[in-house]
């Protein structure tokens, strides 16, 4: 199913997650997205989401893959909604293809507190990672 926007997931409470993640369980990524994968062989699943079970996985305690951005800064946040309003849910209305689909009005909302969260988010990702090129 599609997800556009910041979209609550939950991982997974195993060592793989806490280490990759961090403690906090509960998340709110950035999505834009139609489509999802499956989890490769070898790989683990760490983290879903309501709309999309596969949200990231890692392999050999070297890699990880993701299927929301947590590269994401406010600015990019502003141009996609921007690029693509089409792609947006109209505001106040609400159809049952488009649960996983924000507004640009609820995309746009505390937009600098949401990236700062997803910005922690992805500075322990990318340190985590980072450990494993030495």
């Amino acid at each position: 199913m599609a997800e556009i926007g910041w979209i609550p997931a939950s991982h997974l409470d195993t060592p793989q997650a806490r280490e990759w993640l961090g403690p906090q369980v509960d998340l709110t990524l950035f999505q834009w997205h139609y489509q999802t994968f499956s989890i490769p062989q070898g790989g683990q699943r760490i983290l879903g989401s309501q709309y999309c079970d596969n949200q990231a996985y890692v392999v050999d305690k070297l890699h990880i893959g993701f299927q929301c951005h947590i590269e994401m800064q406010a600015e990019m946040v502003r141009e996609w909604c921007n690029l693509s309003p089409e792609e947006l849910r109209p505001e106040g209305q609400m159809l049952a293809a488009q649960a996983g689909i924000q507004s640009a009005a609820e995309i746009l909302a505390d937009l600098d507190q949401q990236v700062q969260k997803l910005n922690l988010l992805a500075e322990h990702v990318y340190t985590r990672w980072s450990q494993g090129l030495k």
